[in-house]
């Protein structure tokens, strides 16, 4: 029996949000995803990696929860969370059982909406982004470089196909714009 694609919805609301929805009839389980236009191509080279950053920063803490309530709001409910940030965007979403699929909604709100950039965390992330960039291949981005072949394949071929656009920038950051990066 070949499997049949699920169906796949979309509303655009009054101002402006577009809701997807993909009913699945046999999960137990749903996603909510928000997906906003923010990454690398957004950004200069002064404020290079700022958009990875907020996203780092949004889970710090928000007008409602510290640090710890942010990730217990789903996590004591058996779900997961996460964000990414991409070239064109930023992605934050949380996965709980379809019961509770307004406390989904009602954390993604909170987090992305209601950050509060607590001071005490700048420095704490940025230092986890500068590890993130060197991560779980650093092994191999140091023998590349050995070898002379470069370890920023990814960001050199994207910048000799967009020489003049951003998108050539590292999604991370680039260290001088990161130092520089604070709650403001």
């Amino acid at each position: 029996m070949q499997n049949e694609p699920f169906p796949l919805y979309r509303r655009t609301l009054p101002n402006g949000l577009q809701v997807w929805v993909q009913p699945r009839s046999d999960s137990e389980s749903v996603t909510a995803l928000l997906v906003l236009r923010a990454g690398s191509r957004y950004e200069v080279l002064s404020n290079s990696g700022v958009s990875h950053f907020v996203e780092h920063m949004v889970f710090a803490g928000t007008e409602r929860w510290t640090e710890q309530e942010i990730k217990d709001v789903i996590r004591r409910r058996g779900g997961r969370w996460n964000g990414w940030t991409g070239p064109e965007t930023t992605t934050y979403f949380a996965q709980v059982a379809a019961g509770d699929f307004d406390i989904a909604l009602d954390w993604l709100a909170e987090v992305v909406f209601h950050p509060t950039f607590p001071a005490d965390k700048v420095d704490t992330e940025r230092q986890i982004i500068f590890q993130e960039r060197m991560g779980r291949y650093g092994w191999l981005i140091n023998l590349l470089d050995d070898l002379g072949f470069g370890y920023e394949l990814d960001r050199d071929i994207r910048r000799a196909l967009f020489p003049d656009s951003s998108i050539g920038q590292r999604v991370a950051g680039e260290d001088a714009s990161l130092d520089k990066l604070d709650r403001a």
